[in-house]
């Protein structure tokens, strides 16, 4: 309820592709979800930012994976998109 609306104000959470400074941002409110459901002992806030990541998943898997050496991105399974249903 606080993860999607918070999405939508920021105009990522429109389907279309997530740019590097999307994906930071997204990684950041995350790290930030984190730290507050650890410090009001709420782990439903964490949850709840949980299923908006995985909606970014491929975005935000893109994003790091493209940062690690090329030796270890050779290791890793391919970065795709996943398919939408039509």
């Amino acid at each position: 309820m606080i993860a999607h609306p918070l999405f939508a104000w920021l105009g990522i959470a429109d389907g279309g592709m997530v740019g590097p400074g999307g994906v930071a941002l997204v990684l950041a409110i995350y790290v930030l979800f984190g730290l507050v459901a650890l410090a009001i002992d709420r782990r439903a806030l964490l949850v709840s930012a949980l299923l908006m990541l995985s909606a970014f998943w491929p975005a935000i898997r893109t994003g790091v994976v493209e940062k690690l050496p090329n030796n270890w991105q050779d290791r890793l399974p391919l970065v795709g998109h996943i398919a939408q249903p039509a």
